[in-house]
């Protein structure tokens, strides 16, 4: 061999052990500063949290009792009591209950007329052509320009895929199709105070996501470039822990019925690296509750299955994860398909209307494109657990 090939050789073999080599340290490296910035985090919210007073999930939980103390909040803690629907910072913006004061001092109820008064007249709602109808009804569809008409306005054979029954279920329960929830904006002024140093140094967070004596205790970031947060930190430095991730398809405000979350799987344990252990149901069993504190409202919610799925390819069958549930319909395929796939059952019920969040990272135990996901259902108000 040429002295010159030998020298190539010899250079590029050093080079592969020096990168080699400095992988570890700058992982290492990486991983320290990531859990230094998520403890600075977290230091400042529990600070603004335990100058509040507020409540929230105790690390050790009342799993097992029968009753819960209520938080100054009015949310009870999940793990063994009912729980309030508010769960917003200072009990929420609460109404009144008299309605508007006029300058007489009397109450004014919204809605009553007045004497006296000219009501102005009622805007004829815009004429829908029945291709507007259909399109209503086709999945994947959040939310349209035009005006959605009431379910009497629609005509039976416009309701395609069985829907019909499905509407009419829906006007029984109360459970609304997803386009009709009113629609909630971020209000900046209504933040957690908990929450509201931490949205401050960067506005893609959406929410705090905890599971008590776990190391999930992490912000819940959003952004429009769904990678950035794969390979960035909460402050956008290059990281290769990355971040717990709100998908784009979901709104964490109104909310979608399925709020979506993935997050790393590290070998260290790190982000959601020991989402797996609820493979186990005795590890269920002990860390069955969490916390998902949106922006603007506390949510507590149970974990109702977990189960091994994959990155499935179109033509393949499996678990879709459905960030965008419309109808019952939809719920009720996507829920049948958690059932089959389940590792253990929960005996804990679900059913539109439900809020749940998915949480998912990656798991190569079973094939290369594998996932472990695990469930969650926002516990209701006044549900107990054993």
């Amino acid at each position: 061999m040429k002295r010159p090939v030998r020298i190539a050789l010899i250079v590029v073999a050093v080079v592969s052990l020096g990168i080699a080599a400095s992988y570890p340290i700058l992982y290492r490296s990486e991983r320290e500063d990531n859990n230094s910035a998520m403890k600075e985090l977290a230091r400042m919210r529990d600070e603004a949290l335990s100058g509040k007073g507020g409540a929230g999930l105790d690390a050790a939980g009342p799993a097992g009792t029968d009753s819960g103390e209520a938080g100054p909040s009015g949310s009870v803690s999940p793990a063994g009591g009912a729980v309030s629907e508010s769960g917003t910072a200072d009990g929420g913006h609460e109404a009144s209950g008299g309605g508007e004061q006029t300058e007489e001092g009397s109450a004014e109820t919204p809605g009553e007329e007045q004497p006296g008064e000219e009501q102005p007249e009622e805007e004829e709602p815009e004429e829908l052509t029945i291709e507007d109808l259909i399109l209503d009804y086709v999945p994947g569809l959040k939310w349209r320009q035009t005006p959605i008409p009431e379910y009497e306005e629609l005509d039976a054979p416009v309701l395609i895929g069985g829907r019909q029954a499905a509407v009419d279920r829906d006007k029984r329960t109360g459970a609304l199709p997803y386009y009709m929830k009113e629609k909630v904006e971020l209000d900046e002024t209504r933040i957690l105070p908990e929450l509201r140093p931490i949205y401050m140094r960067n506005k893609d967070m959406v929410g705090w996501l905890h599971i008590p004596d776990t190391v999930i205790d992490y912000p819940v970031v959003q952004c429009q470039n769904s990678d950035f947060y794969l390979e960035h930190d909460f402050y956008g430095k290059e990281n290769n822990n990355g971040q717990i991730i709100l998908d784009t398809k979901c709104d964490p405000y109104t909310p979608s019925y399925n709020l979506v979350i993935s997050g790393h799987h590290m070998r260290s344990g790190d982000m959601f690296g020991n989402l797996p252990e609820y493979r186990d149901k005795s590890y269920w069993e002990s860390h069955r509750f969490v916390e998902f504190d949106h922006l603007m409202e506390r949510k507590y919610y149970v974990v109702i299955a977990a189960f091994y799925s994959a990155d499935y390819d179109e033509d393949e069958e499996g678990f879709r994860y459905n960030a965008d549930i419309q109808y019952r319909i939809d719920a009720d395929q996507w829920l049948a398909e958690i059932r089959a796939s389940q590792i253990y059952d929960t005996g804990i019920e679900a059913e539109f209307g439900d809020e749940f969040i998915t949480l998912t990272t990656c798991d190569r135990s079973r094939r290369q494109d594998g996932r472990f996901v695990l469930i969650l259902r926002k516990i209701r108000e006044g549900e107990k657990f054993s």
